[in-house]
C-alpha cells in the first residue's frame, strides 16, 4: 500500500508523548518511496536492547535503500532525540523476517531480504540484532540518533555537579557499569549471564591507570546494585552514583573519556557513545550456555575493546 507517512516532530524539551504531534509542514511528509522497514518486538528489551535493535534497523535499512521507524511510546523515545518515529497501523500486516542468532552478523539474512519474495515487500524485522556491523556503515548516524533529550541531560549534570570533586575538563574520566542484580538469578546463570568478581574490576581499573601515568583519573560507577560497589570498589579515585534512571546512567557513563563494564547491553552502549579506551569482561557469555550458542564475540565487541578476565 502506498501513501503518506507522518514522521513524528523531533521535539528536544518534551516528555509527554501524547502531545507531541505529528510533522505538518509538507516538507515532512514523505511518500512511501522507497519501502519501509520497521521493528518488533521493542517491548522485550530494556534499553540497551532497544538500542541495538533501533540502530541495527536504521543500518539494515540504510544497506536496503528503505525507509526505517519505530512506532512511539518506547522508552527508546523517551530517551532519545530519535529521528524515525512513527505511526503505520497497516505495518501490522507486513511479512516478518526473523533473525537466527541474537548477537551474531548474519549476513544470509540480509541476503534473504534482497531476495525476490521479500525485496518488494514492506518488511517488519524480528530480532535483538546485538552486533555493530549491521550499522558499522552509519555511525555517525546512530551518534546523532542517540542524543539525549534535556531533561536527562539535566538530572546528568545536577549529579555530576554533587559528586565531582575537581572540574571535569581537569581529571580523566573513566565510566564503570556494574550490572549484578538480575544476572545473580539461578536462571539468568544458568542461561548462560555472568558476573564478574572485584578482581575483574582492579585489574580494569589498573589498565586504565597504566594509560595515564602522571595524570589524574577518576572512576565513576553506575550499577544496579550500589551496595556492593560501596563495599568492592571503594578508593579515593572511585566515585559512586546515587541510583538514577537508565537513561541518567547511561547519558553519566557515555559523557567519560572511556568506559570499563561488566556485562550486557546497557555497558556496551555506554562505553560504544564514549568513544575512548573500552575494557569489557571477556568471560560474558559462559562458555557452552544456552546464551553463548548464538553469540560471536567478534560481531558482539568491536575489535579495539579490551577484554579482561579475573
Amino acid at each position: 500500500m502506498r501513501g503518506i507517512l507522518k514522521l513524528m516532530s523531533r521535539d528536544t524539551d518534551s516528555n509527554n508523548r501524547s502531545t507531541k504531534g505529528t510533522v505538518t509542514t509538507n516538507a515532512r511528509y514523505l511518500t512511501r518511496q522507497p519501502l519501509f522497514l520497521t521493528l518488533q518486538g521493542l517491548h522485550y528489551g530494556r534499553l540497551g536492547n532497544q538500542m541495538f535493535m533501533y540502530a541495527s534497523l536504521l543500518g539494515i535499512a540504510h544497506t536496503l535503500n528503505r525507509t526505517a521507524f519505530i512506532s512511539p511510546g518506547f522508552s527508546l523515545d523517551v530517551a532519545f532525540k530519535l529521528g524515525h518515529v512513527a505511526e503505520i497501523p497497516e505495518s501490522e500486516t507486513w511479512p516478518i523476517a526473523e533473525q537466527n542468532y541474537y548477537a551474531i552478523f548474519e549476513r544470509t539474512y540480509l541476503n534473504k531480504l534482497r531476495t525476490d519474495d521479500l525485496q518488494h515487500e514492506n518488511l517488519t524485522l524480528s530480532g535483538f540484532f546485538q552486533s555493530w556491523k549491521y550499522f558499522q556503515n552509519i555511525t555517525e548516524t546512530i551518534r546523532t540518533e542517540f542524543l539525549f533529550r534535556t531533561p536527562v541531560l539535566r538530572q546528568r549534570d545536577k549529579i555530576l555537579q554533587t559528586v565531582l570533586p575537581h572540574p571535569k575538563q581537569e581529571v580523566i574520566l573513566v565510566g564503570v557499569h556494574v550490572r549484578r542484580s538480575d544476572l545473580l538469578s539461578n536462571q539468568n546463570i544458568a542461561m548462560g549471564y555472568t558476573v564478574p568478581d572485584t578482581s575483574y574490576f582492579k585489574k580494569a581499573f589498573q589498565w586504565m591507570r597504566s594509560k595515564f601515568v602522571g595524570e589524574k583519573v577518576m572512576f565513576l560507577v553506575a550499577s544496579d546494585d550500589f551496595l556492593w560497589c560501596e563495599n568492592h570498589l571503594r578508593g579515593s579515585d572511585v566515585l559512586l552514583m546515587p541510583p538514577a534512571p537508565q537513561a541518567v546512567h547511561l547519558a553519566l557513563l557515555s559523557s567519560c573519556d572511556h568506559v570499563i563494564f561488566s556485562t550486557g547491553t546497557f555497558g556496551w552502549w555506554g562505553a560504544w557513545l564514549a568513544g575512548g579506551y573500552v575494557v569489557y569482561y571477556k568471560k560474558y557469555p559462559g562458555y557452552g550456555t544456552n546464551l553463548s550458542k548464538g553469540f560471536s564475540r567478534d560481531d558482539f565487541f568491536p575489535r579495539h575493546w579490551v577484554g579482561l578476565g579475573d
